[in-house]
Order: structure tokens, then C-alpha cells, then sequence
């Protein structure tokens, strides 16, 4: 646990990690964590079978809800991560899915850096 951490802190650890591990279990419907995770090409390993389901095969569901079917979940992975692999791969596909459109500036449709905003009101 890291407590609140930035937003570079959040990809930083993400980058480091095999996969995020997410214990939400009956409330939490789509946490931010995951979508981070999924950015990042990490799968979630998760305790509830419905965040498995709206995140398909991005996710990893762990053998049981309870904390002793997600540590041997986590063991498992840790001593085979190719396990890894196919949620890893389906977590990239997830992210580029449901990422937001570029905005004009990135596809040059907006004036460059340079030209200031038009004022409405004279000042």
C-alpha cells in the first residue's frame, strides 16, 4: 500500500508490476486502477467475478473470493507468468478500445501553441 500517490507515481508502479491486483469485491464497478492497469498493457488479477466479466479476458479471476484464494492466485502467477501473457495482450487491446478519441490539436485540426486564444471580452 502506498497511500495517495500522483498520477506518474500510479504508471510508474504499474510499469514495474506483472499485473495490478484489485480486491474490490461487490461495489467497486469499474475502478480507475484498472483502466490504469490496462493503459499500461498489466492484466488485473481480481477477487469478483463480476469485474471478471466486464473486463473479460483482461482480467484474472482468483481461485476464491476470500484472502487465501487470492494469495494463491498470486503465488500461482508468481511461479509461472506466461499465465500472464494472453490477459497482458487482451488488457492492451482492452485500452486502446475504450480510449478517449484524439483531440484536433494531436490530429492538427486546432491553430498551433503559438497563436493566443481569442478574447471575447475586450479587456
Amino acid at each position: 500500500m502506498h497511500g495517495r500517490v500522483s498520477t506518474a507515481t500510479v504508471t510508474a508502479l504499474l510499469r514495474g508490476a506483472h499485473a495490478a491486483v484489485i480486491t474490490s469485491l461487490g461495489f467497486d464497478n469499474q475502478p480507475m486502477i484498472a483502466m490504469e492497469a490496462f493503459a499500461e498493457g498489466r492484466p488485473a488479477l481480481v477477487s469478483d467475478p463480476v469485474l471478471a466479466a466486464e473486463f473479460g479476458g483482461a482480467t484474472l479471476l482468483a481461485d476464491d473470493t476470500d484472502a487465501e484464494g487470492l494469495a494463491a492466485s498470486i503465488l500461482r502467477l508468481a511461479a509461472d507468468r506466461r499465465l500472464l501473457e494472453g490477459p497482458a495482450r487482451d488488457a492492451r487491446h482492452l485500452a486502446a478500445e475504450v480510449a478517449p478519441p484524439r483531440t484536433p490539436r494531436r490530429r492538427g485540426g486546432l491553430p498551433s501553441r503559438g497563436r493566443r486564444p481569442t478574447r471575447i471580452c475586450p479587456a
